[in-house]
């Protein structure tokens, strides 16, 4: 949060501060919303001959070819679409309120071109973590909402699952999910039978079918699983006969 701090003096006509004795400083707090902010570059390219050559600038490099919005006017659209959840038509008349004007079909394209952008960016995500040789593997549930009026567990919500891969080299991690799924081809579409680094992960039983090197447990699984051991003895012990 930017900060800005100002000094307020006694107001009173011919007051002098160095005629009075200062006494405390209180400091009084207020917030103030500053609403989107939008500018517009305008670059002039300049062109020269130049040695049998004509030249020119280059212009700042933009995620969509030959286009006029830049990463940050992209990754406010995406922000208010999908983390917070706004309608495109919502989103545009924000923008307008704000003193930018953009129409729908534009705001679409550029949601669905960046949508492509996010895919090949996965999917090369993907490929990088696969090439550490150590990886820590885990898989996780939550909630999401069901479509339409009708679903398969007949409820508006269901349990899913989603992947995770941890390239610990690399210090990459690769979020993965098929349709909620946690069957073993999941993890076996994944992991190819030709990677040979060594993979880390919980007590799952799939993951002993992976076809590596080196198949290590997770050390705080384990100690859970003493420590419950533990408990559970202490729990059930006999006691000694006096």
């Amino acid at each position: 949060m930017e900060v800005r701090e100002h000094d307020i003096y006694p107001s009173r006509s011919g007051f002098q501060p160095e005629l009075g004795k200062f006494l405390k400083t209180v400091d009084s707090i207020r917030y103030e919303f500053v609403p989107p902010r939008f500018i517009k570059h305008i670059h002039h390219l300049h062109y020269y001959q130049y040695r049998g050559n004509i030249i020119y600038g280059n212009l700042p490099a933009t995620p969509l070819l030959n286009s006029s919005y830049d990463a940050s006017f992209i990754a406010g659209i995406l922000q208010l679409r999908y983390i917070y959840s706004m309608p495109v038509e919502r989103i545009i008349k924000f923008f307008g309120e704000s003193g930018f004007e953009i129409s729908k079909s534009t705001a679409h394209g550029l949601i669905k071109k960046t949508a492509w952008l996010f895919d090949s960016l996965e999917q090369a995500l993907g490929e990088a973590v696969r090439q550490d040789e150590y990886l820590h593997m885990d898989e996780s549930y939550y909630t999401v909402l069901e479509k339409g009026g009708k679903s398969s567990t007949e409820k508006a919500s269901r349990k899913v699952y989603i992947w995770a891969a941890l390239a610990c080299h690399l210090r990459l991690v690769h979020f993965f999910y098929e349709n909620g799924s946690r069957a073993r081809k999941v993890l076996t579409q994944y992991i190819k039978p030709d990677y040979r680094g060594a993979i880390q992960t919980d007590g799952l039983g799939d993951y002993k079918i992976l076809e590596t090197n080196i198949h290590t447990p997770c050390v705080w699984h384990a100690f859970s699983i003493v420590n419950e051991s533990s408990l559970t003895l202490k729990k059930t012990r006999m006691p000694e006969k006096s």
